[in-house]
């Protein structure tokens, strides 16, 4: 094996401190998280709209036709 004790790869402590400065750190933003209550109020208003659509109450075809 090679010394690897001659030289180092990577950047510098001057270079390290000049991305830091320019960019920030190496980090990942946090996700927002989405309230229950909101996601619960969300699907409460998708059910009854899909329900408003169809007059309040789904009905196959072959039950809407009367003699």
């Amino acid at each position: 094996m090679t010394n690897m004790s001659k030289t180092r790869p990577g950047l510098t402590t001057a270079e390290t401190a000049a991305r830091l400065a320019a960019d920030g750190p190496n980090e990942l933003a946090r996700a927002r998280r989405t309230h229950p209550l909101v996601l619960l109020l969300r699907q409460l208003v998708h059910l009854f709209a899909g329900r408003g659509a169809r007059g309040g109450r789904a009905r196959s075809r072959s039950s809407s036709a009367r003699p």
